[in-house]
């Protein structure tokens, strides 16, 4: 198979949505009526909105993009060759303010699945998702493409297909 289509599932309990709404909620009984309409239905349409990446070897192309309805929406890159996909683990750390103004250390491991290429730029990174996902993602795009998958979750790296 020459594309590969990958669109993250929509997320409906996500708390900023939720909290979206309860603001339009209380715009249109309290403040301004088209308003709050108008930010109910912006906080509807984002419910059909989610990230995505398409990958045609064929036309030597690829894009990260929005999934509209369905639609994907990107800018087309030029593709280098491929020579094998992988699933990198990466520790975000920093530091969060959160109300009321208290510091927390914020630890986070996030694993992005990357397109090793024949190019000096090496490596071209497609999407961060959780480990679960991203193996599984991985390994499709691998068995779709024909490619071989590295997992580089652990200190110990594997092929895994």
């Amino acid at each position: 198979m020459e594309t590969y289509k990958y669109k993250e599932s929509i997320k409906f309990h996500n708390p900023i949505r939720i909290i979206a709404i309860a603001i339009s909620i209380l715009m249109m009984i309290f403040i301004q009526f088209p308003s709050g309409i108008f930010l109910l239905i912006l906080t509807g349409i984002s419910y059909f909105i989610s990230p995505g990446f398409e990958i045609n070897t064929k036309k030597n192309r690829y894009h990260t993009a929005l999934c509209i309805f369905g639609w994907y929406i990107g800018i087309w890159k030029k593709l280098p060759p491929i020579e094998y996909v992988t699933v990198v683990g990466i520790r975000i750390t920093g530091i969060v303010i959160i109300p009321p103004f208290i510091e927390k250390g914020m630890n986070v491991k996030e694993f992005n699945i990357n397109l090793i290429v024949d190019h000096p730029i090496r490596y071209i990174n497609i999407i961060s998702l959780d480990k679960k996902d991203a193996l599984k993602v991985a390994l499709e795009i691998g068995e779709s493409l024909d490619l071989k998958v590295l997992d580089f979750t652990t200190p110990n790296e594997k092929w895994i297909r």
